[in-house]
């Protein structure tokens, strides 16, 4: 029997809709989201780890346009800009506006422009309280060797929800996958510009950063996340000597 992507049943189908710790998990939450749209609408996607869920799903969405707003070097935030600049182009469809909680805090104040010039744009900020890629590839590196996640957490008491409606936008917090798809409907039909805080689980690790950070074992290599691994260099002791004739060892890198 013939077999085709289209007909392969992507490998987070099955997994549970909720996981540890007690959230939904972002592959269904976003799938949710996107299957709660009208067809026809433009998407944003910004953000790390919520960018790849949402490209992974961007079919259930039934865009009639899509942009990666982070572009080749995967600039965060940039989705704000893309997103108002669609809704000016074409009011007459809804912008979706897709960022992680980590993303959306570059250039959030643009709700403010949103609200002013009631324009059609629904935010999505999937927030799972870490700073997504940052925590996964640390974990996948350190992993069983150390606790310690530098640098990778946010404060799960922000409410987006609340930062939106202070701009004057509409907004609304959801931490189950069976209440998505009413909010998502009733920000859709408000007049003007929308915030949904979609709550959502750190566990999951999407396939791509696994594939970005290349972990490996090979005690001859070091891992660098999200750019090419190195070689490691290999060090032999030689002699020299100091001024006074005395002989000491120094290390010098074997090519």
């Amino acid at each position: 029997m013939a077999v085709n992507l289209k007909n392969t049943r992507p490998g987070y189908e099955d997994d549970p809709t909720e996981v540890s710790p007690g959230r939904p998990h972002p592959y269904h939450a976003i799938k949710a989201v996107f299957s709660s749209l009208e067809p026809g609408a433009i998407v944003c996607i910004d953000g790390g780890e919520a960018g790849g869920w949402s490209l992974q799903l961007l079919e259930q969405a039934r865009a009639s346009l899509s942009m990666v707003t982070t572009g080749y070097l995967g600039f965060l935030g940039n989705g704000w800009g893309y997103a108002l600049g669609a809704a000016v182009g074409d009011p007459s469809r809804q912008v979706v506006n897709m960022h992680g909680d980590g993303s959306s805090g570059f250039h959030i104040a643009e709700l403010d422009t949103y609200a002013r010039f009631k324009l059609n744009i629904l935010t999505v900020v999937v927030n799972n309280h870490v700073w997504g890629m940052s925590q996964a590839g640390q974990e996948l590196v350190f992993g069983g060797k150390t606790e310690a996640r530098p640098a990778s957490k946010l404060s799960p008491a922000t409410k987006y929800e609340m930062v939106a409606e202070g701009f004057g936008c509409t907004g609304a917090r959801i931490d189950k996958v069976e209440e998505i798809e009413a909010a998502v409907k009733k920000l859709s039909k408000v007049d003007g510009p929308a915030l949904l805080n979609l709550i959502v689980s750190d566990k999951p690790i999407h396939c791509y950063t696994s594939a970005m950070v290349n972990n490996t074992d090979d005690p001859d290599v070091i891992v660098v996340p999200y750019y090419d691994n190195l070689p490691r260099p290999r060090f032999k002791e030689v002699a020299r000597r100091d001024s006074d004739g005395a002989a000491n060892g120094s290390a010098v890198p074997v090519s």
